[in-house]
């Protein structure tokens, strides 16, 4: 974590106290960080024949459920360094297998948790599993329901349902060839967020969304 960091910076010429993150799409001569602005990339670069995942007329809507999976981001990431700073096995996820060395490895990832708290500190502080569920609960399980349970906007793929399927997916994972996380992590997933009944319609939507527009993705139970 903090040797890419350094890697990052160097390469693409980040200054502080500009945060690096990741993904960073390069093209040419032409980086373009962050997922939002990555996607807009891809839209504009699309072949014209195919579908906006950002349609002019619900550009709103969209920016409204990118923010909302990004706060939902932002609490599965502040739990996820919680969980490292009290479990071990968790920690040394996160460490290259190749400096997992008795002692060393531990204060590798103290290490590591302590520089991405710090990065996301202020995302952190306003972060919550409450205001979380209401998002899944209040913001997208409504608008399915208006949507035919098909599609969160405009009746169409947009970015909307790339952004909140990708959140829904950090607290319940779907089985996928995406998303590979190590068993202490899996373990304490589960643990912490079990599968609630009521979210259950929001969770095969997320299925049903990944197995149409993500061909190797297999539904997962719930």
């Amino acid at each position: 974590m903090l040797i890419g960091a350094l890697k990052l910076r160097f390469r693409f010429k980040i200054l502080p106290p500009a945060r690096v993150t990741v993904p960073i799409l390069v093209s040419g001569t032409e980086v373009v960080p962050d997922s939002l602005e990555i996607a807009k990339w891809a839209d504009e670069h699309r072949r014209r024949s195919g579908p906006s995942l950002f349609p002019r007329s619900h550009t709103d809507e969209i920016l409204g459920f990118v923010a909302a999976a990004d706060a939902a981001q932002n609490y599965f990431r502040a739990w996820l360094v919680s969980c490292a700073a009290k479990n071990n096995d968790v920690l040394l996820t996160f460490v290259p297998r190749a400096l997992r060395l008795p002692g060393l490895g531990i204060l590798i990832g103290k290490a590591g948790n302590w520089v991405f708290r710090f990065k996301y500190r202020r995302e952190f502080s306003s972060a919550s599993k409450d205001a979380t569920w209401r998002i899944f609960r209040d913001k997208v399980m409504p608008a399915l329901e208006r949507g035919g349970g098909e599609y969160l906007v405009g009746g169409q793929f947009t970015y909307a349902d790339i952004a909140i399927a990708t959140a829904i997916s950090a607290f319940f994972p779907a089985n996928n060839d995406f998303i590979r996380r190590g068993k202490a992590v899996q373990e304490q997933i589960e643990l912490a967020f079990p599968r609630a009944e009521e979210l259950a319609p929001m969770l095969a939507w997320r299925d049903r969304l990944f197995a149409k527009h993500a061909p190797r993705t297999q539904n997962s139970k719930i």
